[in-house]
């Protein structure tokens, strides 16, 4: 039984919820609503960020989807799920993983619209990270990878649009980049101090217009390819 964020409730008759079996879960936004149902006798959990559990993953109710928050339990391979409990899985709280040093593995799913600030920061023992084929991913955020030392791979999707600042700054691993098409800008230290970086693919029919200041400092190994003379310029 979710009641949503921002729900205007204020009153819960008496035997509201009286029949309805001990299965039952009442998810709840605010300590207000959280009384009413507490007081009628019901099982519940408070709608507190990170506070719900699906598969070892903590998670919040959020405008009816699903946010993620961080991990309960093993986390050396972590999979998001395109819904939990029938509400769709778009994006990330922020600092969500930060600094998580258990995890290993990171497969996301296609309903994954965004990996807000900070959410995989420091997790310097994350080895490779797989996002979905059909994937609408559109922006990463900033530091979002920051100091994923042990990061050796990540496939970007044709529809992500956007690389903010320090996204994958100091991922000192990580050996290739296809850039998709599709991106238009890159942030201020993108790709800062990828020691291991040998190739930088920019594709035929890149959308690229920006790229931030210092985007590609100290990568002396990597070569980058470029379509044009006019995305040349960028990275030179």
């Amino acid at each position: 039984f979710y009641i949503p964020e921002n729900s205007k409730l204020s009153s819960v008759g008496n035997a509201c919820f009286t029949g309805n079996g001990s299965n039952c879960i009442y998810y709840v936004p605010t300590k207000t609503i959280y009384d009413f149902v507490l007081s009628k006798g019901v099982s519940y959990k408070e709608q507190v960020k990170g506070t719900l559990i699906y598969n070892n993953l903590r998670y919040f109710v959020d405008n009816n989807n699903a946010v993620i928050d961080g991990t309960d339990g093993d986390c050396s391979n972590i999979v998001i799920p395109e819904s939990i409990n029938g509400l769709t899985v778009k994006t990330f709280a922020e600092r969500s993983f930060f600094q998580n040093k258990d995890i290993k593995t990171v497969e996301v799913s296609s309903s994954i619209e965004s990996i807000p600030a900070y959410v995989f920061n420091g997790c310097e023992n994350i080895e490779s990270v797989s996002v979905a084929n059909d994937s609408v991913l559109a922006s990463i955020g900033v530091s979002a990878f920051y100091e994923c030392k042990s990061l050796q791979s990540i496939n970007l999707p044709e529809s992500l649009t956007q690389i903010q600042s320090d996204a994958f700054g100091y991922c000192r691993n990580l050996t290739n980049i296809d850039l998709p098409v599709n991106v238009t800008s890159l942030g201020d230290y993108a790709f800062e101090y990828c020691s291991s970086l040998e190739s930088f693919h920019i594709l035929e029919g890149s959308k690229l217009s920006s790229v931030g200041n210092s985007c590609f400092t100290s990568n002396s190994n990597c070569i980058y390819y470029v379509p044009t003379k006019t995305i040349y310029d960028f990275v030179a």
